[in-house]
């Protein structure tokens, strides 16, 4: 056992799935001027593609 191993056992603090949301979510908070998008020219940080994502959720829960 390597000495980092130790006192790494799992629990709520170290040991939470990530999920797609909990990644964007994420990233959008702790990274927000971050370039998550490269396409050619086009560039977009995580914090506008955490604001678009919202933006996307709100208009089709609109639509029900």
């Amino acid at each position: 056992m390597s000495i980092y191993d130790q006192g790494l056992e799992p629990g709520p603090h170290n040991d939470v799935p990530l999920t797609p949301l909990s990644l964007l979510n994420r990233a959008g908070n702790v990274y927000p001027d971050q370039i998550s998008v490269r396409y050619g020219s086009h560039t977009c940080t995580w914090g506008e593609t955490l604001d678009r994502c919202l933006r996307l959720a709100s208009a089709l829960r609109g639509l029900g």
